[in-house]
């Protein structure tokens, strides 16, 4: 105590420099206990541990989808083409030259099989309600770019996922209203304000009081999402 009255601590940086000293004590200690450690903290090998702790981090990140991929493959079961089986129905849908059962109707008939072949669909909202049929269901449904969503538009897609992400950035511009100004001219003028403020209501607006918020520390601009 007497050391930092003689160096002028000021009050507020008293307890980050107490625990300076009472740790550098520590370290000291564990020093004297074990040299091998402190010759390799205080030379290079510790700056070579940083080092290559960065390089598997990185390479780490960079293999990840290889090995997501691989191990959805692995999980893959072998698929026979059977009469009447769900394989058998696309492989002759691959073969027709026209006459193609619609796409809703293809999906609708080989629900396993798609999931087999493509466990990620990246679709808009209304593709989703276009080519899915009622039953289809998803482990996760994320949202991209949530902020130009309006809730009426991904309800469709929520109700189908066991979980839900909604990522988008609440400081760009809002949903358009355009195919609502028709109906803003049947309105009356104190009606106009309110029903544009609802229109203007995105999808991660609407979870942000639902669901809790995170940010994504390495994204190029401030971001927000929520899931649940």
């Amino acid at each position: 105590m007497e050391g930092l009255i003689d160096a002028q601590i000021d009050a507020e940086d008293v307890v980050p420099a107490f625990s300076r000293i009472y740790w550098n004590g520590r370290l000291e200690s564990l020093f004297e206990d074990e040299p091998d450690l402190a010759e390799d903290l205080r030379g290079g090998a510790f700056q070579r541990w940083v080092d290559e702790f960065r390089e598997l981090d990185r390479r780490l990140v960079s293999t990840g989808s290889d090995r997501l991929i691989a191990a959805r493959e692995e999980a893959r079961s072998a698929r026979l083409s059977t009469r009447g089986s769900e394989t058998e129905l696309l492989q002759k849908e691959a073969r027709k030259v026209r006459r193609h059962l619609p796409v809703r109707v293809l999906l609708s008939r080989i629900p396993v099989l798609l999931s087999e072949l493509k466990p990620c669909l990246m679709m808009s909202p209304l593709s989703v309600s276009h080519f899915l049929a009622p039953d289809h269901t998803f482990d996760l449904v994320v949202f991209d770019e949530a902020s130009q969503v309006p809730p009426q538009d991904a309800i469709n897609c929520i109700y189908r996922g066991a979980q839900v992400i909604v990522a988008g950035d609440s400081k760009q511009l809002p949903p358009t209203p355009f195919f609502q100004i028709a109906e803003l001219d049947e309105l009356r003028p104190d009606e106009e304000e309110q029903s544009t403020q609802e229109d203007m209501e995105s999808v991660l607006d609407a979870c942000e009081a639902l669901l809790p918020s995170h940010g994504l520390r390495w994204h190029y601009r401030p971001f927000r999402f929520q899931w649940g």
